[in-house]
């Protein structure tokens, strides 16, 4: 059946012949009716942007050319500026100290960090009003008693960590207050 099928599907369409000799004119005809067209490679913008500028008078050439050079010298003066500027500031390479946290901030230092140990009897209540008055948080746990503090989020100096470090020392719910490293 599929042979059969096959063999009638193509007595079909030899049946149907090739367009006439007319037919054929026609369309050759058509095709060479029709205008030429320019390939995209051909086209030349530089032919009408010089007719463009030669339709301008020379009045008006001069003074585009002159505010095309202001405009170049005044953005040339400004990029100058900024680089001069930012030459005076200091760079420094970004490392990673095993150490230091990853999110530390480089332009500025770090907020201080002590060790404390709290007094035995010291409550829960007494040593979260004690974080409160510092604004100090718990940065890390009981490793031997001791726990890491951090004092607020702003970096101080040697004398203000010591008198921070005097300060704790003198609480009642604190046995020992050092400065971490």
């Amino acid at each position: 059946m599929i042979r059969q099928e096959y063999a009638e599907t193509i007595h079909l369409n030899e049946s149907l012949g090739a367009p006439s000799a007319v037919a054929m004119k026609k369309l050759f005809a058509a095709i060479d009716a029709e205008p030429p067209r320019k390939a995209w490679s051909s086209v030349n913008p530089f032919p009408r942007l010089k007719a463009f500028f030669a339709s301008l008078s020379p009045r008006t050439l001069v003074w585009s050319a002159s505010l095309g050079a202001l405009a170049l010298l005044l953005q040339a003066g400004v990029i100058g500026a900024i680089l001069v500027k930012d030459q005076g500031a200091s760079y420094q390479t970004a490392s990673l100290s095993m150490n230091e946290p990853v999110t530390r901030n480089l332009g500025a230092g770090r907020p201080p960090r002590a060790l404390v140990r709290f007094a035995p009897d010291a409550r829960v209540a007494d040593v979260t009003a004690l974080l409160d008055s510092y604004q100090a948080s718990i940065v890390d746990g009981a490793q031997g008693g001791l726990f890491q503090l951090q004092f607020g989020n702003k970096a101080m100096t040697k004398d203000e960590i010591a008198g921070l470090m005097s300060k704790l020392q003198s609480e009642k719910t604190v046995s020992l207050a050092v400065p971490a490293q």
